[in-house]
């Protein structure tokens, strides 16, 4: 199998199996949303974490003075998570439905998955930074829930393929934001 065809989501498999849609995907079509669940599902982890964590300090006594601060941030954290969320299922059910319409995958189709793919990464990233602040200093240590949370959320991020100036770069080329002639399209 030619890794061109691969790119281009015309491997054989698509002649072989012409009722499977996934088999005429380019392949940074919805690779783009390998990675990014993970670390979606983490941000809805910390949240989770995060809530039970306050729950169980109100349970045990009165709420701290700034306890309206930590409602606002829990509610900032809560918007970055469901956001993520929201991304990632309309993103994920939009490239199916395109897949399984038929209609060709077009370069800013790509391009444009791949900006929603790094946005939502980096949303859900800062929702867990910001749910993870709200534990003190307590989640550095190993057998806090954050802390394996948070280095598994960063080391997420840091994929090449989810470079937010890349895919930026990328997507604004993809529809026409270039100097001086036909926008290239590209790593």
């Amino acid at each position: 199998m030619r890794y061109d065809d691969i790119l281009a989501g015309t491997a054989p498999g698509a002649r072989v199996h012409p009722n499977y849609s996934l088999c005429r995907a380019p392949r940074r079509y919805l690779t783009s949303f390998s990675i990014t669940p993970v670390i979606v599902g983490l941000a809805n982890r910390a949240l989770d974490a995060t809530t039970d964590m306050l729950r169980s300090r109100l349970r045990a006594g009165s709420p701290p003075e700034d306890f309206e601060i930590v409602q606002q941030k829990v509610a900032e954290g809560a918007a970055g998570v469901h956001t993520a969320n929201l991304i990632m299922e309309s993103y994920t059910a939009r490239s199916v439905a395109a897949l399984e319409s038929g209609e060709p995958i077009t370069e800013q189709m790509l391009a444009q998955n791949r900006l929603m793919a790094a946005h939502m990464l980096r949303t859900a990233r800062d929702a867990v930074e910001r749910l993870c602040l709200l534990s003190g200093s307590r989640w550095i240590f190993n057998s806090h829930p954050m802390q394996v949370i948070l280095r598994d959320a960063l080391a997420g991020s840091t994929h090449r393929a989810f470079n937010w100036e890349d895919n930026a770069r990328i997507y604004a080329q993809s529809i026409g934001l270039v100097r001086g002639g036909a926008p290239p399209i590209g790593p």
